[in-house]
């Protein structure tokens, strides 16, 4: 047994799983997953979560389809450097904590 977890893929949320899927597959060299390939001769492609997988097997990426994507916030924007950032986070916590120790 692995001493640490071990993570089995990436996963990426899109409106059209398929389509991002495929500009990945041609971009990465990957396959579909067995079961994941598009669908022969026009039928329907309902597929809402894709799984690309390197030429042994192994779980690349996964793509989930969503209605629509939120707008990143992370991270908050900070007016000053990123250091500066991270310390007045620091000092945020610190003061925080030390308001609830009493």
């Amino acid at each position: 047994m692995a001493e640490y977890p071990q993570l089995l893929h990436t996963a990426i949320d899109t409106t059209d799983a398929r389509a991002l899927a495929e500009f990945y597959r041609q971009l990465l060299g990957l396959q579909y997953r067995q079961g994941d390939e598009p669908p022969a001769g026009g039928d329907a492609d309902d597929a809402s979560w894709l799984v690309l997988v390197d030429p042994n097997g192994a779980r690349k990426l996964a793509f989930q389809e969503v209605e629509r994507l939120e707008r990143t916030t992370w991270p908050a924007p900070c007016r000053s450097d990123a250091d500066a950032c991270r310390l007045h986070g620091f000092e945020s916590r610190r003061t925080a904590a030390t308001a609830a120790a009493g």
